[in-house]
């Protein structure tokens, strides 16, 4: 019930209070309310500026200034992949973060970047990955760069390929139509590839319908290695 001497906005950027006045209830002059003040905060929140925001109240002598303390939020500017590995472009890092310009940048957004890559890496037979960041943000424009650090490690070789085939065409067979060999580097590309391959191998023998997937990739983190699994059926 203090009367409000003044309003005012903390924030880790360049926003002023002046910037919405129109989502703040509680005004200067009028006694407090904490009504106003919680309406105050939830139309402040509303606007998307801000990832956190609380408000404090100070004591001056019989009245009272009340003071939001914000920090803003940020908006995705450019994504950066450095230390990619050579099977891998860095700007299909990048785009595997699925981090998009002008999008709001939240920790959920940052961590499921981390898991896009991580696939892309477990994709490309790179198992001991390493993945760190960097956000650089400007106050003044609420653009934050986000760069991803990468420390891939030593890809796994392919120890064995298992083919379970209904059609029973001999694995020894089917292995040199995909193009893949034991202690080969399997990347994505590779593996794509050799699917197509017998894909177009079954249906030249007519099985038109035939589905070709790899189950399973099982990783031997003692040796680096990795065992491939096949399934072939329809």
């Amino acid at each position: 019930g203090r009367p409000v001497t003044g309003i005012h906005l903390q924030c880790d950027c360049g926003l002023k209070l002046e910037n919405f006045s129109g989502a703040v209830t509680q005004k200067a002059g009028e006694l407090l309310d904490r009504a106003k003040i919680s309406e105050s905060l939830k139309r402040l929140y509303a606007t998307g500026r801000f990832a956190e925001l609380h408000a404090e109240a100070a004591p001056q002598g019989d009245a009272v200034t009340i003071t939001f303390i914000a920090r803003a939020q940020y908006f995705v500017g450019i994504v950066t992949a450095e230390g990619n590995p050579g099977p891998i472009e860095a700007r299909a890092l990048a785009t595997a973060s699925r981090l998009r310009l002008g999008q709001l940048l939240t920790d959920e957004d940052i961590a499921a970047a981390h898991k896009h890559l991580t696939d892309l890496l477990l994709a490309n037979g790179y198992y001991r990955s390493r993945i760190t960041h960097e956000i650089e943000r400007n106050p003044d424009t609420l653009e934050a760069n986000v760069s991803f650090i990468i420390k891939a490690g030593n890809a796994a070789r392919v120890s064995s390929i298992q083919i379970n085939d209904d059609a029973q065409f001999p694995p020894e067979r089917l292995m040199k139509v995909a193009g893949w060999r034991p202690r080969m580097f399997l990347t994505a590309n590779k593996a794509e590839r050799g699917l197509d391959r017998l894909r177009q191998y079954y249906v030249l023998h007519g099985r038109v319908q035939v589905n070709v997937r790899i189950q399973q990739r099982v990783y031997d983190a003692k040796t680096n290695t990795e065992k491939l699994l096949l399934k072939a059926n329809g």
